[in-house]
């Protein structure tokens, strides 16, 4: 699933971007400040930037240049062609104009994001990569649902850190998966057993009504 940071300090903006974009299945993340954007970029790689231009402290303008290496688009309620030419040739993939259509916007979104494949990211744990919907493990790779795939992700960010059952399902709820925690044992369930085809080894280790832990 391809994931898609909204760099927007307006609340209800982003609040609905948001939800369109959930809608059709990306993975979101937030940030409000210029600064927040270059933080979350670097520290959790997006696959594409939805950028407003009139942010506090650092302006869209000033961290453009360091969002070279990701398509960004940029929203603005400015119109002036001087100002959307000038944006353009700082390294903006695109240029949308507030007020716009969010079908729009989603279908914008989807085309940079075909003319962009290297942009997929990907996460390592030791031996192990996942990439897309596999994760990978020397010469060995195992097909992942999304729902699987989602769940080792938050294992891979956290490392061998437990993270609790309550922790994993608002993770998993933020990013529009909701499901009951019997659902969510089921799921890691069928994770454990495909790691362990994978590596040969026990990889999710379950603690007695705390959580889960990759180990």
């Amino acid at each position: 699933m391809k994931k898609i940071l909204i760099v927007e300090d307006d609340e209800y903006i982003g609040n609905l971007i948001e939800a369109a974009l959930k809608k059709e299945n990306f993975l979101v993340q937030r940030a409000y400040s210029g600064t927040e954007a270059l933080l979350v970029q670097k520290t959790e790689p997006s696959d594409l930037v939805l950028l407003d231009l009139m942010l506090p402290g650092m302006s869209g303008e000033q961290i453009l240049s360091s969002l070279k290496k990701v398509p960004v688009i940029v929203m603005s309620a400015k119109q002036e062609i001087d100002h959307k030419v000038q944006m353009l040739n700082e390294g903006a993939t695109d240029y949308i104009t507030k007020p716009f259509d969010l079908n729009e916007l989603v279908a914008r979104i989807r085309v940079h994001l075909r003319n962009s494949p290297t942009n997929e990211t990907y996460r390592t744990y030791e031996k192990m990569v996942l990439w897309e919907n596999e994760a990978r493990y020397e010469n060995r790779t195992v097909h992942l649902t999304p729902t699987e795939k989602m769940i080792m992700e938050i294992f891979m960010d956290a490392k061998d850190k437990t993270i609790s059952r309550t922790s994993l399902l608002d993770q998993l709820e933020t990013q529009g998966i909701g499901m009951s925690p019997q659902t969510l044992k089921v799921h890691v369930s069928r994770l454990r057993s495909k790691l362990k085809e994978l590596t040969g080894e026990e990889k999710i280790e379950s603690l007695w009504g705390i959580g889960y832990r990759l180990s």
